[in-house]
């Protein structure tokens, strides 16, 4: 069970690095959009906020696997790991102000790793 869990966490990471890489995209998009007239600074700004607070999200999404990693044997089993990941960052995201939008693409990244962890 310890190496499904050590696994389960080395793989979120490499997903979470992936999911930025694809918030990276999406702001040079944006400005590129921005620079060929085709949004307005306004909406640039706006976006650029969001995306900024999405990568917020993932970095702190990823200070907390950081500690879970450092205490993984304090979790009996994959699924109590899981729920303690998923409630810990709903309270940071709270703390934080980190937007929802971050948490359906985590919570899907956190899904797909977990049935490729377990097969």
């Amino acid at each position: 069970m310890l190496k499904k869990k050590k696994n389960y966490l080395v793989i979120l990471k490499l997903e979470l690095e992936d999911l930025t890489e694809d918030i990276d995209l999406l702001i040079k998009k944006c400005k590129e959009d921005k620079d060929d007239c085709a949004i307005t600074n306004y909406v640039f700004m706006e976006n650029l906020t969001l995306f900024k607070n999405e990568i917020l999200g993932v970095d702190v999404f990823h200070d907390i696997i950081d500690e879970v990693s450092e205490h993984i044997d304090d979790y009996e089993d994959l699924d109590k790991m899981i729920d303690y990941l998923k409630s810990n960052f709903q309270e940071k995201m709270m703390e934080f102000g980190i937007a929802k939008a971050i948490n359906l693409s985590i919570l899907r990244k956190m899904d797909k790793v977990k049935s490729y962890v377990i097969q």
